[in-house]
């Protein structure tokens, strides 16, 4: 047997809890034998509502529409699912199904049963946010170096390596900790008390639950499900809501652009009131030359499209100004409508990106090059000329 059970004998009912390895393939056909042998009432998997409609509509990446997906606001749910995509890859790169084959299969083969399904994890737009906004700001260049190098894993097509490399989970969980930790308590952690409170509350009504997590959150589950809900209900629910919220911005976050944009304003405020045009003009060009030369510096690096260059060479000096609107927003816009990423790309952009190269060949992570370092090179503008501004009304 390739699944890790363990049978949890509560009063009036039994929860038998399944570690299933990630897109392994004999998991896979287990979990079908498993769930016909215990004919459950209650099958619980580690899946939300978004990636389950993700796992039944796999056509929806062949019409994912970029342009809305920012107009709607709707990004961080992109990032966070391609986000949790690339860590399950790095579980299971030594298999050839895709991350979330054995939810689907269990999803499946419960509704063959006639058995309710329960989806026990936590919305993946809470946790992608949660991941970032708890992250240290000095730690996140790490964290989008961790996500983006952690793509170029090779798989090893071996049948038998997963059986070799039994502790391959506790080692990429215990380099999570070492090198993020606030990550690793979000991704693993948190989500581990969510999915036991979700079997918990399945298990206060029905007699016979199967729950399926993935070996990252096994030991967890358990050990939740096993110590932490014969308190008081307050306390229990209470734990809940802390790690169920969205964590607000910082007031320093939400405030510091608006002090950057009156800050800069105020300097070409101040250059027209001491009534020298030479003076202004002067600051004029320090702040546009800075910034279209850097920002179209940046996006020439992504390989981004001749017009998406002079776009957003020409608008970063203004849109600098206005925090909610960045250079890299404009260039990402221009890049989709000039070069649109194809039906394969958008399939295969998870695979494509496991190599260096695959960033600037792949059309749509070619988008998000732009979207970053147009947004790198803007900053470093408004860096560089703020310096060269203040020096320059010091001589003056």
């Amino acid at each position: 047997m390739n699944i890790i059970q363990h049978r949890l004998i509560l009063p009036d009912r039994e929860v038998l809890v399944l570690a299933c390895e990630h897109v392994c393939p004999e998991s896979v056909a287990e979990i079908r034998q498993i769930l016909s042998t215990e004919q459950p009432n209650e099958v619980c998997v580690e899946l939300d509502t978004q990636r389950l409609n993700w796992l039944e509509d796999r056509a929806a990446w062949e019409k994912l529409d970029l342009i809305q997906v920012m107009r709607r606001k709707q990004l961080p749910l992109l990032s966070s699912h391609l986000a949790l995509r690339i860590f399950h890859k790095r579980l299971a790169r030594f298999t050839s199904l895709e991350p979330g084959d054995e939810m689907w299969v269990a999803v499946q083969a419960a509704r063959e049963l006639g058995a309710n399904v329960v989806l026990a994890d936590r919305e993946i737009l809470t946790t992608g946010v949660r991941a970032w906004r708890k992250t240290p700001f000095w730690s996140r260049p790490k964290l989008l170096l961790a996500l983006t190098f952690g793509t170029l894993q090779r798989k090893r097509k071996d049948k038998h390596l997963h059986k070799r490399n039994e502790n391959i989970t506790e080692r990429v969980v215990d380099r999570l900790e070492r090198q993020l930790p606030a990550i690793k308590h979000v991704l693993v952690d948190e989500r581990d008390y969510y999915i036991a409170h979700s079997i918990h509350t399945i298990a206060a009504s029905s007699k016979r639950i199967v729950a399926i997590v993935g070996p990252a959150n096994f030991e967890g589950v358990l050990a939740c499900l096993q110590n932490d809900f014969g308190g008081a209900a307050e306390t229990i629910e209470a734990r809940l809501a802390e790690v169920s919220y969205l964590p607000v911005r910082s007031r320093f976050a939400n405030v510091l652009p608006w002090l950057v944009s009156l800050a800069l304003i105020g300097l070409f405020v101040a250059g027209f009131m001491l009534g020298d045009p030479e003076t202004m003009a002067n600051t004029a060009q320090i702040w546009f030359a800075c910034h279209f030369v850097l920002a179209g510096l940046f996006t020439i690096a992504a390989y981004g499209h001749f017009w998406t260059v002079l776009a957003v060479a020409v608008t970063s000096p203004f849109v600098s100004l206005n925090p909610l609107l960045g250079a890299g927003m404009v260039g990402a816009m221009v890049q989709v409508f000039k070069t649109p990423p194809s039906i394969r790309e958008i399939e295969t952009v998870g695979d494509d990106i496991r190599k260096l190269s695959g960033w600037w060949k792949n059309r749509l992570a070619r988008v998000v090059l732009v979207l970053l370092l147009a947004n790198i090179g803007s900053t470093l503008g408004t860096v560089l000329s703020m310096w060269l501004i203040s020096k320059y009304y010091v001589s003056f």
